[in-house]
């Protein structure tokens, strides 16, 4: 592995923490295999250890993205650009749109406070703590409804509600909840992963933005956090064709599915691509692999594919070439999947150039599923 040696380049500890990344994922996708196939010859004692591997994998991927989000806020920093309230809604009903594909979950995001344009560092924060917040909703809501809703508490100051059907938190444990470490009881972290510091770190957000966090729950009917946060910012003009009204009903995703497409996997990790090609070799037709920009483009120039699911930190292409080279040769949708944190104003120029972007985190690589069946349905 390369390390950085100027501080142009991005830190050790990104490099760091995209290889420990890739390795987690791995695991966890041929864990996911085998957990997916007949289980017949396997004893129990297999196949609980087979379940530990792939739920201890998740969950060091969320510590991963948790301990170093104060890093990718750093290098990141100079990048951050101002954003609407509603562009900014948008983008997080896109990444959680996928995440809830894994699950039995309508999600939906209704917006009625006044559009207004944040500043970057303010939305960042913002950004963290919505995802966070839904992200839970999500997990400990096995089916059922969770949303997100932004009304206008009073003049200039702005209310998100992230409200669930899911499992609930006791009473007496509410107020713990925000401390470090804390479960909503002892079973949670058995049964559902992590290690306690989500909550935490929203409520460290929340005061850094001088804003205040309340949560009320119900057990076995679900939970309500709300966020009050001071935006004194100038509301911009809006039409009501612009106002967030999604709603996306997910029934998750079948391991027995299977479709005729004819994937490229370009990624320079050869246990991820091996990993990956388990995954998928029973779901699709044709699988074939790439691990540098080269190998891909004369790929292409000899295959008609469907679908192209791409890296983006290649050892002879950077992501912005080898985009240009498979958009000369294919028309194809591309899925970015990768543990690479870019700065802001890359990533949305990385957004507007693919179809999907990905970022390699628990369970995400049955999301690349998603697009399969998209493409199936629309050749049927």
């Amino acid at each position: 592995m390369k390390l950085p040696t100027s501080a142009r380049e991005p830190s050790t500890l990104a490099y760091i923490s995209h290889e420990i990344r890739n390795t987690l994922s791995t695991l966890e996708i041929l864990a996911g295999v085998l957990q997916s196939q007949r289980s017949e010859n396997l004893s129990p004692n297999q196949q609980q250890i087979i379940r530990t591997i792939k739920e201890t994998s998740g969950n060091l991927i969320h510590l991963l993205d948790n301990t170093l989000h104060k890093e990718a806020e750093h290098q990141s920093a100079p990048d951050l650009q101002p954003i609407q309230l509603s562009t900014l809604l948008s983008s997080i009903n896109n990444l959680y749109s996928t995440f809830a594909d894994t699950q039995s979950v309508s999600f939906h995001i209704e917006q009625t406070a006044a559009d207004r344009v944040i500043d970057g560092q303010t939305s960042s924060h913002i950004r963290q703590i919505l995802q966070n917040l839904i992200q839970n909703a999500i997990k400990f809501t096995s089916q059922g409804n969770v949303s997100l809703k932004v009304t206008d508490k009073e003049k200039d100051v702005i209310r998100f509600e992230v409200i669930d059907e899911g499992i609930g938190i006791a009473s007496e444990r509410l107020h713990s909840m925000f401390s470090p470490f804390q479960q909503a009881d002892e079973t949670t972290q058995q049964e559902h992963g992590g290690f306690g510091l989500g909550l935490y770190i929203v409520k460290q957000r929340v005061e850094e933005l001088e804003g205040k966090i309340k949560a009320s729950s119900q057990i076995n009917k679900g939970t309500t956090f709300t966020v009050d946060l001071p935006l004194p910012l100038k509301p911009v003009a809006v039409s009501d064709s612009n106002r967030i009204d999604i709603h996306i009903h997910n029934n998750g995703t079948s391991s027995e599915y299977q479709s005729a497409t004819h994937i490229l996997l370009i990624d320079d990790n050869e246990a991820q691509n091996a990993a990956l090609f388990e995954f998928l070799k029973e779901r699709v037709g044709v699988c074939g692999i790439a691990e540098n920009g080269a190998m891909a483009v004369q790929y292409l120039a000899e295959h008609q594919v469907d679908l192209i699911v791409m890296d983006l930190n290649l050892p002879d292409l950077s992501w912005q070439e080898l985009i240009d080279n498979i958009q000369s040769l294919s028309p194809s949708p591309i899925v970015v999947y990768s543990g690479e944190q870019l700065p802001k104003q890359q990533a949305l120029q990385l957004e507007q150039r693919v179809n999907s972007v990905i970022r390699k985190g628990a369970g995400s690589y049955k999301l690349i599923l998603k697009h399969i069946e998209q493409l199936s349905r629309q050749s049927a």
